[in-house]
């Protein structure tokens, strides 16, 4: 384990944003001071994810992707679980129509759309699901809860890439009966860009409000140079 934690210190997956490299942006800082000071400080988003995937029980339950993308991150993740959980499947789901509707400067409605010959060649433990969170979450709990034979499914490791507020809102709402004590979530756009409150962490904090769900959090990790965010639900 030390020696795939030391390389992937070495493994810098960085988005492009220069304004991005630099924590406790845009007024984030205080939100780090107060509820992320005590977590760990990782350098890249594979050393985020190997802190997050260390502290959950894979075998429990299901690891899932919203927002696949490019697979960037859907193939690290797919390299990490072969390593930790080998057989532990990670599903990813994605529309690759883009953004459904404009989500700050410099990302209007369809950014992040690709065509069919340039969407990802994925690892062999990872599937992919092709719809909106909306259509295609139901459809993908359901075919899991019958392979589950009565056990209750639940989500061991939650990758959340939604970037919309509106999107992790509805995702979160569908995934809520399967959220539960134990389940790991990898925010990837948590804080430190302009407008971070109202993204995926307002969803997030609406979320744990929705009917008085009792819900404890502890954080678990930081990217330094980026966004994300880790917690585990207590």
């Amino acid at each position: 384990m030390k020696s795939l934690e030391s390389k992937l210190k070495r493994w810098q997956i960085l988005h492009t944003n220069q304004e991005n490299r630099k924590e406790g942006l845009f007024g984030f800082d205080k939100f780090i001071e107060e509820a992320l000071k005590d977590t760990v400080p990782c350098r890249s988003e594979a050393q985020t994810m190997l802190n997050c995937l260390k502290h959950c029980d894979l075998d429990s339950g299901i690891c899932l992707e919203l927002g696949t993308y490019l697979g960037r991150t859907a193939n690290a993740l797919g390299v990490l679980l072969s390593a930790l959980s080998p057989g532990t499947k990670l599903y990813t789901i994605d529309s690759f129509e883009g953004l459904p509707e404009c989500w700050r400067d410099g990302f209007p409605r369809g950014t992040f759309a690709l065509t069919e010959d340039l969407r990802p060649q994925l690892l062999s433990n990872i599937e992919q699901v092709t719809g909106s969170f909306e259509e295609a979450l139901p459809s993908l709990l359901k075919r899991l809860e019958s392979e589950a034979e009565g056990q209750k499914l639940k989500i061991a490791f939650l990758h959340i890439d939604c970037d919309l507020y509106s999107s992790t809102r509805a995702a979160l709402e569908i995934l809520a009966p399967h959220i539960v004590s134990g389940t790991v979530i990898l925010f990837d756009e948590f804080g430190n860009y302009p407008g971070w409150q109202d993204g995926e962490f307002k969803a997030f904090s609406e979320f744990l409000e929705f009917k008085n769900r009792k819900l404890e959090v502890h954080y678990l990790c930081r990217n330094i140079h980026h966004q994300a965010v880790g917690l585990k639900i207590l």
